[in-house]
């Protein structure tokens, strides 16, 4: 699931709107961002114009809007995406900074719009009313429209100005400043959001409650269930608590693209029935004819609202509905998927290119299948098809090209298929494939990618124009980079964050050979890569370093340097580690090992053994070899086994009483948990199973018990909690799971010396892989430090491993003595 990072701020007034703006950027830059976007609800001051933003800001309210908008240049007051549905435009105030409104006539109506606020994210549905909104107005006819339209299903966000009635019987209101209306009830009731975000004086969160099925959709209902939130005005000093809270952070995952099966996993079991219904308000009335302390007009009007609807629904207009974005997939823009390519093709062009290979499952027409290129043919058999490509050294691929003897027959090929064609049960896409001799166009010359073309991208190119030591001078020009987004954060005052300490700002710098002029750096985020290059050049786009741009190296005087956009870095999705506050990192791989014999068989000449700590009767415990802490110690047992020590009775008795007294010296020694993990699962060069004990900080458990299983899912295990107090062996033993074939375990410290187990029990035949560091990245993604991730990122000269071991046995042994 594509999860997108939103901030949500209340209402700005002229006077903190500093304070609004540099809360966004600190926040962006700080370790829990990047973001994606952010929506401010309630009034905004028209000051806001005045000022530059990392990430798109979304206006709920704009003071002043008809005369700032009647203002902007037309290029400035066009809607983005001008070719789409005015139900999916808002209104582009300047780069960044748009007001949720249909047009400029449409300012105070309400509206729904799909907002692709990130590139290569799902679309986020959006629902905005204005103050005082009546929904039997012309304003709110529209609206009501599309909410009622039969694809229509649910959205993502609603953002109101007055909390919608039926809050009074699930949240704590005051009476003087929370009033709550029916007909935001009447929206809130169709609009079927996932989160309605309201501003108010003070911070509060609904629990979640039901919402009705869909009456008017022909594709059936989302189950998915709402929540209410009110965000406090922005302020520089807010009192303290929580419920002066001024901004809120999201992870939200789009509405319509989770499956029904997501949606069931998310529904907590216990759920509110809807708030909006005449049946809650007669639950109200009911409620209220008991207590005679309140009065009994609380929720007149719900009724009325649903009258209205009524009403609403006799004027609706039964033909003519607009069909809805939200409910279509992205559309594309290149004329190859309009049905009419076979028009615009080269008469030569014999090649049709087949994608979507990577949906297969079983691997049979996948690159590395022998049997898939006669699948494919046999199946594109009657247009006679000769050939099937596939990407040279790849050992997989999403798509491949099919060779015919003639156009005639490819195109024949293309317009019977229609497109698409099924291939081993697999729906696969087909269309003209593009030849790599490409014709030269002297009137036209290749342009550099701007900041809209590279909304996906992190990473930017940098070229140095007649320089023979590219290595040195890329550098010079990475460290300015860190340099620049250092004092952007700084804002003019003494720095107090650096990229060494904060990885949001750090840049990896690659340079492709030692003898070219030009090399890419790598930023932790889209945002900061932009702030960097704005800063430098002067332009979010890139171009020419500024003469006087500020920190100029020494190295760098009277040198000419060009920053410009890269394409987006391909990532594998499973090689990149995150944690839930969205800080993450791609997986690092090191060369395999060249050993020959185990390294931890006491017997064998690999095995190091200035590092063993303690032998004892059935294991014996050893330092770490590239620690995560001093104290981070494996216990192995001394008989060569790759079965699992904690699965054998004998070895896990004695290593139970050796990870108490580890537990113990932990807390201790340093003030600090234990976590304890064991991943026994063969490898190909052969395994001695072994433990590790690493001591964390306190109350970091929690953190990384969401992160591991947030990790484990995406890798797609199961690490479930073991919630009696039988041994692992005994779990093992009784799975009715199949045949194992090994395991990992986890033991997650809570509050005191407590701790919750967790396992997942690899199964045989299964292609499910548990990566070799599985626990240390888990744990260097929650302390936001990649480099703990892998051992051989951390390993110290042999000097220094015996110092930590006799340090640790020392240390060990005071505490036994005393």
């Amino acid at each position: 699931m594509s999860k997108l990072k939103l901030l949500f701020f209340g209402s700005v007034t002229e006077e903190n709107i500093d304070t609004f703006c540099s809360k966004l950027t600190s926040l962006q830059f700080s370790a829990a961002g990047p973001f994606d976007a952010a929506f401010l609800v309630g009034k905004c001051s028209q000051k806001i114009v005045d000022w530059n933003f990392p990430i798109p800001v979304y206006l709920q309210h704009l003071e002043n809007a008809h005369e700032i908008v009647k203002s902007l240049q037309p290029q400035e007051a066009a809607t983005n995406n001008d070719n789409e549905q005015q139900s999916s435009q808002v209104i582009r105030i300047k780069n960044n900074l748009f007001l949720l409104a249909a047009s400029p006539t449409q300012i105070d109506e309400a509206g729904i719009w799909s907002l692709n606020v990130t590139k290569d994210k799902p679309d986020l549905v959006v629902v905005n009313c204005p103050p005082r909104m009546r929904v039997d107005s012309p304003a709110c006819r529209n609206l009501l429209d599309n909410l009622k339209h039969v694809s229509y299903k649910g959205c993502d966000l609603l953002l109101t100005a007055e909390l919608p009635q039926g809050m009074e019987r699930i949240m704590s209101l005051n009476d003087d400043d929370e009033s709550t209306s029916y007909d935001v009830a009447s929206v809130a009731l169709l609009a079927r959001a996932k989160y309605h975000v309201v501003p108010s004086s003070r911070f509060m969160q609904s629990p979640p409650f039901a919402h009705l099925s869909s009456t008017t959709s022909t594709t059936g209902s989302m189950d998915h269930f709402g929540r209410v939130l009110t965000i406090a005005p922005v302020c520089s000093k807010p009192p303290p608590g929580k419920q002066y809270k001024y901004v809120h952070a999201l992870g939200l995952v789009p509405l319509h693209a989770c499956s029904a099966a997501e949606l069931a996993s998310q529904k907590p079991a216990n759920l509110l029935d809807n708030p909006y219904t005449d049946a809650a308000y007669q639950m109200d009335q009911r409620n209220e004819s008991n207590n005679n302390n309140k009065s009994k007009t609380n929720n007149v009007g719900l009724s009325e609202a649903s009258a209205r609807r009524i009403l609403a629904e006799e004027r609706h207009q039964q033909s003519g509905m607009p069909s809805q974005r939200w409910e279509q997939g992205k559309r594309r823009r290149n004329d190859d998927d309009n049905g009419d390519q076979g028009s615009i093709v080269d008469p030569n062009n014999k090649t049709l290119f087949l994608f979507g290979l990577h949906k297969d499952v079983t691997g049979q027409i996948q690159q590395n299948s022998p049997a898939g290129d006669a699948i494919i043919l046999a199946s594109l058999a009657r247009f006679d098809a000769r050939k099937v490509r596939k990407p040279p050294g790849a050992e997989t691929s999403s798509f491949c090209f099919v060779d015919f003897d003639t156009h005639e027959d490819a195109k024949a090929c293309w317009e019977t298929l229609g497109g698409t064609v099924k291939i081993h049960g697999v729906d696969l896409g087909i269309k003209w494939a593009t030849s790599h001799k490409k014709q030269k166009d002297d009137a036209s010359k290749p342009s550099r990618l701007t900041e809209a073309d590279a909304m996906d991208s992190s990473t930017i190119y940098f070229k140095v124009p007649g320089t023979s030591d590219i290595e040195n001078i890329g550098e010079a020009v990475r460290k300015w980079a860190e340099e620049t987004l250092e004092n952007v954060l700084a804002d003019g005052g003494e720095k107090t964050v650096t990229a060494q300490d904060e990885p949001a700002l750090q840049v990896t710098l690659r340079v492709p050979q030692p003898d070219v002029s030009y090399g890419f750096m790598d930023f932790a985020s889209h945002a900061a890569a932009s702030m960097a290059v704005a800063s430098l050049t002067g332009s979010t786009d890139g171009g020419q370093v500024l003469a006087d741009a500020k920190g100029r190296p020494a190295l760098l005087q009277d040198v000419v340097v060009y920053l410009n956009w890269s394409k987006a870095k391909v990532e594998n999705e499973n090689n990149v580690i995150e944690d839930e506050s969205g800080f993450k990192f791609e997986r690092k791989h090191f060369p395999a090992d060249a050993r020959q014999d185990c390294w931890f068989c006491l017997a064998s000449d690999s095995c190091e053994k200035h590092l063993i700590t303690g032998v004892f009767e059935t294991c014996y415990a050893a330092m770490a070899k590239g620690p995560v802490h001093p104290g981070h110690v494996l216990l192995i047992p001394v008989q060569h086994s790759s079965e699992g020590a904690l699965k054998n009775p004998q070895v896990a008795e004695e290593m139970e009483l050796l990870k108490d007294r580890l537990r113990q010296h932990a807390s201790d020694a340093y003030d600090m948990d234990l976590f304890v993990f064991e991943r026994a699962i063969q490898t190909k060069g052969g395994y001695h199973t072994h433990v590790q004990c690493i001591p964390i900080e306190r109350k970091l458990g929690t953190r990384l018990q969401t992160t591991m299983q947030a990790q484990a899912k995406k890798i797609c295990f199961n690490l479930r909690e073991i919630n009696s107090n039988i041994g692992l062996s005994a779990v093992l033993t009784n799975d009715d799971d199949g045949e194992s074939d090994g395991y990992f375990y986890a033991e997650i410290p809570t509050a005191g010396k407590g701790f919750k187990r967790f396992v997942y029990k690899a199964v045989s035949g299964s292609r499910v892989q548990v990566p070799l560091q599985f626990g240390r990245e888990a744990l260097a993604a929650v302390l936001g430090k990649p480099e703990l991730a892998h051992w051989k990122s951390c390993v110290v000269d042999q000097k220094q491993e015996a110092e930590l071991a006799a340090s640790f046995r020392e240390s060990l042994s005071k505490e036994v003595e005393g």
